[in-house]
């Protein structure tokens, strides 16, 4: 699995993502009579953008893990497919494999 893919999958976690913290970059500038309000602003937003960025990134490597796994199945055309496949990392997973067995 490409990166970019990964991302396009994640499409709706970034839309949410966007969506908190435009609510709480709004209370904020809302809230605080404070003369550091940009520059919390700016370290509320780049801390969450780092731990955001962790998490996808981390994440794309648990996954990808699984998807070369199949694709190097599916590439060397082994004659045991079902009996090669790699055990599922989470529920959705498991249903398609269910499904091909």
């Amino acid at each position: 699995m490409m990166f970019l893919q990964y991302l396009k999958d994640k499409r709706y976690f970034f839309l949410l993502y966007f969506a908190i913290m435009f609510f709480v970059s709004l209370m904020m500038m809302v809230s605080i009579n404070d003369g550091n309000i940009v520059k919390n602003l700016i370290y509320i937003n780049i801390v969450c953008f780092c731990l955001a960025g962790t998490y996808i990134i981390v994440g794309y490597f648990h996954r990808n893990s699984f998807y070369r796994q199949i694709t190097e199945i599916i590439t060397n055309g082994k004659e045991e497919m079902i009996a090669a496949i790699p055990e599922p990392q989470n529920y959705t997973q498991a249903m398609y494999l269910d499904l091909l067995k």
